[in-house]
């Protein structure tokens, strides 16, 4: 049942908590599993619209809501994955854009985009967002999310004091702008000799493998088992690895030489090279830099039983991705996987095969 379904109009301090219980529920689901998503999605959005379509002429009360970026997040998204949704998207879109913070905080984050918007509001967002305050009124910064590198500009004119027309400047093609985390899976790759990690602290149990690759994974507010299972898949099809032949000298015994070569760690199972993989929750990837420079933020880490099901799910993705790819035909090897417990301190022992390090998103 609705927010809103008792008999007569509700007040503004019922609106305006109704429109803050449905962006608890709509910043909540961004975070859940997809099938979570798929259940609960369109039921959030129409409660969130009820809510924005009762404070349409509540400014004040929309400017006041602290969860703008999460809304604009959710608004993307459904919009992209419910196209039947694309007129009630368009009509929260129109409401929310007549509100200079609600603009300033779409503006404010590469990973929102304009394109990600139903198509029929897109060039009058484009243009709206031309006209917001910079350094002035409220302090804002230049909007990092106009198109892909289109020339925006409109004729000159003197702007008010205070306001400054960001069509002055040319905007920066999507191209040319990295974000940090697409879809909030971030990765780190590095080729060793060896590598070990602490499985129980007390006993001093470790768990290891030889040559192969130390894989360092963190999951971000937003990610997906999408994210997870795609990352799994590129791991193993990426040319990451190195294919190497046993050589002998007198003196050495037998070592590995690189034959400098990148394959796919699934080709060279497929050869009946040993492969191993060794993998180590680290949430720190998710760290950003302070708004003031110098502290470390780590307000995007996706809560513990969320990137705990999440790390599962991508663990037995590379297992079952392995054997996919590998198959069994004769003299093929399956990657021998190795994971640390994603609880605990995580103590790791690594011997590099050569300074190769890889950072992926996703």
């Amino acid at each position: 049942m609705g927010i809103f379904t008792q008999l007569g109009d509700p007040s503004v301090e019922e609106m305006s908590a109704g429109l803050h219980a449905a962006l608890r529920v709509t910043v909540s689901l961004l975070h859940e599993l997809s099938m979570l998503w798929e259940k609960n999605c369109e039921d959030a959005f129409q409660e969130f619209r009820l809510s924005c379509v009762h404070l349409r002429r509540e400014q004040q009360v929309l400017d006041k809501v602290g969860e703008k970026v999460e809304a604009w997040r959710f608004l993307c998204k459904i919009s992209g994955e419910r196209p039947f949704l694309h007129n009630q998207c368009l009509e929260v879109v129109k409401i929310l854009m007549q509100s200079d913070d609600w603009m300033a905080e779409f503006a404010a984050h590469p990973d929102l985009r304009v394109e990600d918007l139903p198509q029929g509001i897109r060039t009058d967002f484009k243009k709206r967002l031309e006209c917001l305050p910079l350094d002035g009124g409220h302090g804002r910064a230049a909007p990092a999310s106009l198109g892909k590198g289109q020339d925006t500009r409109v004729q000159p004119r003197e702007p008010p004091k205070g306001f400054k027309l960001l069509a002055q400047r040319r905007p920066v093609p999507r191209s040319q702008v990295a974000t940090f985390r697409p879809s909030n899976v971030s990765v780190v790759v590095q080729h060793c000799t060896s590598a070990r990690v602490l499985m129980d602290e007390r006993s001093g149990t470790w768990n290891g493998i030889g040559r192969g690759l130390l894989i360092y994974i963190s999951f971000a507010r937003g990610a997906t088992e999408t994210a997870a299972g795609r990352a799994a898949h590129f791991l193993l099809t990426a040319p990451l690895a190195v294919q190497s032949r046993q050589s002998s000298g007198e003196g050495s015994g037998f070592g590995f030489v690189d034959e400098g070569t990148a394959m796919p760690v699934s080709e060279l199972c497929m050869k009946g090279h040993a492969v191993s993989l060794l993998v180590v929750p680290q949430d720190t990837l998710c760290c950003e830099i302070g708004e003031d420079n110098l502290s470390l933020d780590y307000e995007h880490v996706c809560p513990q039983a969320f990137a705990a099901a999440l790390y599962k799910i991508f663990v037995e993705a590379l297992r079952s991705h392995s054997r996919t790819l590998v198959g069994q035909s004769h003299g093929a090897k399956l990657p021998r996987i190795e994971c640390a417990a994603f609880h605990g301190r995580h103590c790791v022992d690594m011997i590099s095969a050569g300074p190769c390090t890889h950072v992926f998103n996703f």
